[in-house]
């Protein structure tokens, strides 16, 4: 368990100098214009952007709850998240750039402002 829990740190470390817990731009928006290959970029560039985002959040949650159970403090401060909240599922659970630029558009037409992050909540 301890040592388990020693390899937490790095992760933490990693993440937070790659800059994964601050607001970044983001990835460019599908549009019903959009060519296959034009399509697919973005698709993957968002999920790249999308997993790194879910990742910061899970290890918030993780440390979170290793404090609460070890009684320590946690690692991370939930006000140096920054970024932006998740994504809806559907967008998420996509199977092809196609289906995540239809589920886009039908959910998120014109959003004009970012997705709000867990300080603004």
């Amino acid at each position: 368990m301890e040592i388990a829990e020693s390899n937490s740190q790095p992760l933490i470390t990693m993440l937070r100098r790659a800059g994964h817990y601050r607001r970044r731009v983001p990835p460019p928006a599908p549009e019903l214009t959009d060519d296959d290959k034009t399509v697919e970029s973005k698709w993957r560039t968002w999920v790249e952007a999308e997993s790194f985002k879910r990742l910061a959040f899970h290890t918030l949650i993780h440390d979170a709850q290793a404090s609460i159970s070890l009684l320590t403090r946690p690692l991370i401060s939930y006000a140096e998240l920054s970024l932006e909240l998740p994504y809806s599922l559907a967008l998420w659970r996509a199977k092809n750039a196609h289906e995540w630029r239809d589920v886009y558009l039908r959910k998120l037409p014109n959003i004009s402002n970012r997705l709000p992050s867990l300080m603004h909540c």
